[in-house]
Parts: structure tokens; sequence; C-alpha cells
């Protein structure tokens, strides 16, 4: 987890959800709807990531 902790803020420019969807206008709109998709796959790709260089291999059939 400190792995991870310390590589998220080098891929994103706030760890406040308020910072990173203030200029993004409605709460439903397209462009925090692109934002926020774009947001989780990030993550995810730390995740990723970080697992394997912490040697956890993804299971098989796993998407």
């Amino acid at each position: 987890m400190a792995d991870y902790d310390a590589r998220l803020p080098e891929r994103l420019r706030s760890l406040s959800c308020n910072a990173l969807v203030a200029d993004l206008g409605s709460f439903t709109g397209p462009a925090r709807h692109d934002h926020c998709t774009r947001l989780a796959a990030e993550t995810a790709a730390l995740l990723a990531e970080v697992l394997v260089r912490h040697g956890v291999a993804p299971a098989r059939g796993t998407p």
C-alpha cells in the first residue's frame, strides 16, 4: 500500500475529489463522466503495476 500511496501523486494533480472535479461542470455531465472514467482507469493501472512489482500475478481468466 505504501508503494501505491507514494506513486499516486505522480499520476493525479490532487488527491481531493472536490479539487479534481471542481471545474468540470454538471455532476451528471459528460466532462465529469469522462474525467472520472479516466481517473478510475489510471488508478486501476497503477494498482496493477504495484501488484506486479510486488510479485502478485493476476489470476488466469481475469478480465
